[in-house]
């Protein structure tokens, strides 16, 4: 039993219960018919848990989950500007769909952008949805969208 200590520690003390104790509070206690036959009532215990054995030596061990924390200088990234491809974003369309729009209280069809088709300097307007393999990015309508010269998605308002 687990018991916390007078500072808030933990202290292990075994306690026995009132039955090891010879403790009866039931009324068959007085009765040894009434004791037997509740005793052949009750299920058996279940067999107790022991630890995990330790592995023999040369035995192979699974690990199963574990942490790596590591501290160290790693050098600066390299951003290396990507030339203009123009602003027609049209080739990178793949199909249209239809998108709930909030503010428009209804479904409107979109354009549906693949990103890897994106070039730099390509810019739209909303609604538009651009999809990648990690992420769906939906414009709104009172927003334009521009790639910029390090190949990041650009929204701002119209």
């Amino acid at each position: 039993m687990v018991k916390f200590g007078p500072n808030g520690g933990f202290g292990r003390r075994e306690q026995k219960s009132e039955h090891d104790r010879g403790i009866l509070r039931s009324s068959s206690a007085r009765c040894p018919a009434r004791r037997a036959h509740r005793a052949s009532a009750l299920p058996p215990r279940p067999p107790r848990r022991t630890a995990p054995r330790s592995p023999a030596e040369g035995e192979p061990v699974q690990l199963v989950t574990f942490r790596v924390e590591a501290i160290g200088l790693v050098r600066k990234a390299t951003l290396k500007a990507e030339p203009l491809a123009g602003e027609d974003a049209t080739h990178a369309i793949r199909e249209h769909r239809y998108a709930w729009i909030a503010e428009e209280e209804r479904s409107v069809s979109c354009p549906v952008y693949e990103r890897d088709r994106l070039k730099v300097g390509n810019n739209f307007v909303g609604p538009a949805i651009v999809e990648q393999m990690d992420a769906t990015t939906l414009i709104l309508p009172a927003m334009t969208a521009r790639v910029d010269v390090f190949s990041n998605l650009i929204l701002e308002p119209a």
